[in-house]
């Protein structure tokens, strides 16, 4: 070994004899290899001039001595002694690590070559960290330039597509270290704006900003990107990096969704957490009761009513009073009035807009009378039963 000086076993030589002492012709006279002292002998030689030269080393270190010629005088004791220096192979060290913490990534693909694109290794160039995130490419020529480069990055890391070279040198190992940053993560959290208590079951879409549908992680497409709030009121994802849009699409029953943070745009750096937080107003309402304003205690129903919003006018829905004179709306906060469209048989419609404000989720009562119509009403009824007799 010519950096080591240790004995190599194995290396085949031919030796050929020219004759004389002019170096002329040449006959092969053998093959030989070496032992595990590195050595071999040859005796019995004739008189003459000879050419030693090395067929193939070992597998782990390369020819790169020259063809050497010995003259043998066949004088007893006669001993020539020719000394050939292999240079050691070198071998390929390829560290994949976190760049945030530095701990070693496993199943991480390389792609190998020679710079001239000649591939590398027995599987058409390509090598996959193991739990240690190495790989070593042993019994490489000294002089030999590599490139390698990242081709599958390991689930929630970015990819580092980048190729590095090394040149390999004579019995060493040369390393190269690449560094994966880590995917982020997004929270989502749904909350009632007024408990904030969390809200499940909520639905939001999320998409990049390119369109593409946002993965659950491990590889994982939720149906068209839809997500659900757990128990917790969140959705957690995570191995993403990007421009994220998180759009509500549907609230639970008692909620509505707020129009100006329906959508938000959020932008997750690798090795990042961000978080973005959605509230829904819970849904209040009125409670109209019409009453006779004779008799308060006698309640009017089939009195129509329209609930109009206060702010540009628009009819936000019509309700009929029941049987017990009440009816309900579920309204979003905001300023409303109930103006009646109808009065039952018997009374007068009262036009008066009767205005009143939904706050927190909060139900409002509201109490209309109306005037029964002037005149004599004739009740004709059975005297012992007292039922209406007809006609």
């Amino acid at each position: 070994d010519s950096v080591t000086g240790e004995a190599v076993e194995g290396a085949v030589f031919q030796i050929k004899y020219l004759g004389g002492t002019s170096g002329t012709g040449g006959t092969v006279i053998g093959t030989y290899k070496t032992s595990a002292n590195g050595s071999f002998t040859v005796t019995g030689l004739e008189a003459g001039t000879y050419v030693v030269e090395e067929l193939a080393s070992d597998s782990g270190h390369v020819i790169d001595t020259a063809p050497q010629t010995a003259y043998i005088s066949g004088k007893e004791q006669d001993v020539v002694e020719l000394y050939f220096g292999n240079s050691p192979k070198g071998s390929l060290l390829i560290k994949k690590i976190d760049a945030s913490t530095r701990e070693p990534l496993s199943d991480v693909q390389f792609f190998v070559t020679e710079s001239n694109g000649t591939v590398v290794g027995d599987s058409n160039g390509y090598f996959t960290t193991d739990s240690a995130g190495t790989i070593l490419i042993e019994g490489i020529d000294p002089g030999t330039t590599l490139v390698a480069k990242e081709t599958i990055a390991k689930e929630g890391y970015l990819l580092d597509d980048t190729p590095q070279t090394a040149e390999i040198k004579a019995g060493q190992t040369v390393t190269l270290e690449f560094r994966n940053q880590p995917k982020g993560s997004l929270v989502i959290n749904k909350l009632d704006s007024v408990t904030h208590k969390p809200l499940e079951g909520v639905e939001f879409e999320i998409t990049y900003s390119d369109g593409s549908y946002v993965d659950a992680g491990n590889g994982s497409l939720s149906s068209k990107g839809l997500y659900h709030t757990d128990k917790n009121g969140q959705i957690m994802l995570s191995g993403i990096t990007g421009t994220v849009v998180v759009t509500e699409v549907e609230s639970i029953p008692g909620y509505t969704i707020d129009p100006d943070t329906q959508s938000q745009t959020v932008v997750v750096d690798p090795d990042d957490t961000q978080e973005l937080y959605f509230y829904n107003a819970p849904v209040g309402g009125v409670e109209l009761t019409k009453v006779n304003e004779a008799d308060k205690t006698e309640r009017i129903p089939n009195t129509t009513f329209e609930i109009r919003r206060v702010s540009d006018d628009v009819l936000v829905d019509t309700v009929t009073t029941g049987k017990d004179g009440r009816a309900y709306l579920s309204l979003e906060s905001g300023d409303y009035y109930a103006v009646e469209t109808e009065a039952a048989e018997g009374f007068q419609v009262d036009p008066t807009p009767h205005y009143f404000e939904v706050e927190d989720g909060k139900t409002v009562s509201l109490t209309v009378t109306n005037k029964a119509f002037s005149g004599i009403l004739i009740h004709k009824i059975d005297a012992d039963t007292r039922e209406g007799i007809y006609g």
